[in-house]
């Protein structure tokens, strides 16, 4: 279950849009609902253990998602591509991953990777600044 593709420009953010999808897949699949986009400039702008458009962690990401039971949509904070000042998304979306939802995230935070591969999801990240895309 999966939201349609998007573009993180020139911020280094791919670690908090895959956190974001890796939140919307958990909560789709715990409600068995149209997956919601949410927010990976929420998690830019809020995951104080990362490094804005500097690069970051989506292990990082995903607990500051479970600690704050959830996570804005993409409409309620929209992406900006740069680092600013976090703040709350004004929806209620971010209630709609807590949870079952939360409990999804919690138990695949806590597998290893050989789990993982076998029973959940997977986001990908891939370094796009230098040319290594053009070989692929």
């Amino acid at each position: 279950m999966l939201t349609d593709i998007k573009d993180q420009g020139s911020c280094g953010s791919c670690w908090a849009f895959a956190s974001a999808e890796t939140a919307e897949s958990a909560a789709a699949i715990a409600s068995d609902a149209t997956p919601v986009a949410l927010s990976p400039q929420q998690l830019v702008d809020c995951d104080g253990d990362s490094f804005g458009c500097d690069g970051g962690y989506a292990s990082t990401a995903l607990a500051w998602v479970m600690d704050n039971e959830g996570l804005a949509s993409s409409s309620a904070y929209p992406y900006e591509g740069a680092a600013g000042t976090c703040a709350d998304g004004d929806d209620d979306d971010a209630a709609a991953i807590a949870g079952g939802a939360i409990d999804a995230m919690d138990y695949y935070y806590d597998m290893s990777a050989a789990q993982l591969a076998n029973e959940a999801s997977a986001s990908a990240t891939e370094e796009s600044s230098s040319n290594g895309m053009m070989w692929h």
